[in-house]
């Protein structure tokens, strides 16, 4: 096989096991660029704090999140962070919640995400580990090919519920990290479908399915049931409003590698693997070569120099 698939293997040995906790510590985290937050983002916060007075709320911008991981896996871990193209943060912030609940277990909600009730509550209806999906199981599972056999369909992880050290978490972040090592842009995507495959739900999912039966978790077949809310944007939980407020681009719209290649050689194949050269003769004469093909040559080097600059 030219390539090997997402989600299969795993990178043994380069995580460390946390012993498992016996309580869902009263910790909430949340995450976005900078600490200047928008005014809605800044609202849900307050609201967070108010209700739950005896959690404590942590919001990690890009700096916080580097130094996390630094302190607390070394920098073998924080090079496979580093190596996720900056502009796809909502990979970064795949990975990062990953590592941040393994660690510190508590209750990890996206930026744009509430809840309907206590944190008290979801904390008792959640222990040891929460699973959830969508209220739309065939949605999810129509949509991606990836997870036809999984009841269900996606596990949410806008929202993760958890002890310390669950072993879930070490799974997902070893298949992670092994995607990280094996992705060519070519055979696994870019744009929404390469993060969803990657590091996102469709991994996060492939990760935990097969250890079901193995560990404790508590499973709670719609997320509104377990008193979570996917965009404060639109409560009925399929808005796209919250795409204006993260990047100028959002990653769903991205044509660009989501790992840094790690030289010019590969930037410069995974540049025609991006943008799909044509194969035959007839369309790449009349697309490239008869209409200025050497100008759409430096184009790719100058593309290439930008990703390695990043």
């Amino acid at each position: 096989m030219l390539y090997k698939r997402l989600n299969i293997e795993k990178k043994t040995g380069v995580c460390k096991t946390i012993p498992q906790g016996n309580v869902i510590p009263k910790l909430i985290h949340q995450t976005f660029l900078t600490k200047d937050v928008p005014a809605e983002i800044a609202e849900n916060i307050r609201l967070l704090k108010k209700n739950n007075p005896t959690w404590e709320h942590h919001l990690y911008d890009d700096a916080d999140i580097s130094n996390f991981i630094l302190a607390n896996y070394g920098h073998d871990i924080l090079k496979y962070y580093d190596s996720i193209h900056n502009a796809y943060g909502a990979a970064k912030a795949d990975l990062f919640r990953y590592l941040l609940m393994y660690q510190e277990g508590g209750i990890y909600l996206d930026a744009k995400s509430s809840v309907t009730s206590s944190l008290d509550s979801i904390a008792e209806l959640s222990y040891p580990f929460l699973i959830t999906q969508w209220d739309t199981a065939g949605y999810s599972r129509s949509w991606h090919r990836e997870l036809k056999d999984i009841d269900g369909g996606e596990f949410i992880q806008w929202a993760i519920v958890s002890t310390p050290g669950h072993p879930f978490l070490k799974e997902v972040i070893e298949k992670v990290i092994r995607n990280i090592e094996i992705y060519n842009p070519y055979f696994h995507r870019v744009g929404q479908k390469g993060v969803l495959n990657v590091t996102g739900p469709i991994a996060y999912t492939l990760a935990i399915a097969p250890l079901l039966e193995k560990w404790p978790h508590r499973y709670i077949k719609k997320h509104e049931d377990a008193l979570l809310v996917y965009s404060i944007y639109n409560n009925a939980g399929y808005s796209n409003a919250h795409k204006k407020i993260f990047q100028k681009k959002h990653y769903t719209k991205l044509r660009i590698s989501l790992i840094k290649p790690t030289n010019r050689l590969n930037a410069f194949i995974w540049a025609f693997a991006v943008i799909r050269v044509p194969l035959t003769k007839a369309e790449f004469h009349n697309r490239y070569w008869d209409k200025a093909w050497f100008p759409h040559l430096r184009k790719i080097y100058r593309y290439c120099e930008s990703i390695i600059k990043k």
